[in-house]
């Protein structure tokens, strides 16, 4: 679906599945041709790769990531040592469909310098009621920590910091703390300061929007960006977009949901 734009999609590399009750470990379209079938296969991958991203296809909070990687002339899972046994037997227990997909590495050195050991996605809340003209409501940056882990998941941890849709300024960094949003001007673990313009972002902006022209039929995107040294990638489009973490519900965003709300009245006939 999105080969248009290619340069901003992770390459995927096997989707990892269950059919007819049988563990299936298929190779998707990026795969290198000369790949080996099954589980030799991926391996053979990661030890070109050194590092590859395993991550359930439909899911929230980034819960069921892995970070694969290639280190020392052992597998390891999330940072681990481990085998390729190890590593057979955890893709097999999974009972949902998975991907496994290229890791992105090259976040920007700006991200990086926040916090390295996560890959700080950008929420980009789109909305594209009439299919030609969307427009980004509100954009909101997450920042991992040695609470999170290998995902930047705020409610686990990690930092939120909302961003100027205009300029890419990030202000208002904030960190859960007994289910209250406090203050966190400096990153909890690196002491950083969580503030700055996000680099690529005109680019960010356009392209994001040029993605939902293209994806015309959707009405209400929650894209996840991954900055990188050399542009942006899309990790993911979200359906509901973690509206519940949303600071501050404009009259425009409020319209919108408003009408849907009249439209699911009107077609369900609920009164």
């Amino acid at each position: 679906i999105m080969e248009p734009f290619k340069e901003h999609v992770p390459a995927y590399y096997f989707s990892c599945y269950r059919e007819n009750g049988h563990f299936r470990l298929a190779k998707m379209a990026d795969c290198p041709p000369n790949t080996p079938e099954g589980i030799d296969g991926l391996v053979a991958l990661l030890k070109t790769e050194g590092k590859l991203a395993l991550k359930a296809s439909a899911g929230t909070h980034g819960d069921g990531f892995y970070c694969l990687s290639y280190e020392n002339g052992a597998v390891h899972i999330n940072g681990k040592p481990s085998d390729e046994q190890e590593l057979k037997d955890l893709l097999e227990s999974f009972k949902s469909f998975y991907v496994i997909t290229e890791y992105i590495d090259n976040m920007h050195p700006f991200l990086k310098s926040i916090y390295p050991k996560s890959v700080n996605t950008v929420r980009v809340m789109v909305v594209n009621p009439h299919g030609y003209d969307p427009k980004i409501l509100q954009t909101y940056m997450r920042i991992g920590s040695e609470k999170t882990g290998y995902t930047d998941n705020v409610g686990y941890g990690g930092v939120c910091a909302m961003i100027d849709m205009e300029n890419g300024e990030l202000y208002q960094p904030e960190q859960l703390s007994e289910h209250r949003y406090v203050p966190c001007p400096n990153h909890p673990d690196t002491g950083t300061p969580i503030a700055g313009a996000l680099p690529n972002w005109d680019l960010v902006r356009t392209r994001i929007l040029d993605i939902a022209r293209y994806l015309c039929e959707l009405e209400s995107l929650g894209f996840d960006v991954a900055i990188t040294d050399d542009g942006f990638r899309i990790l993911e489009i979200n359906i509901h977009q973690d509206l519940h973490k949303v600071a501050a519900f404009t009259d425009e965003m409020n319209d919108f949901f408003r009408r849907k709300i009249k439209d699911k009245q009107r077609v369900y006939g609920i009164k």
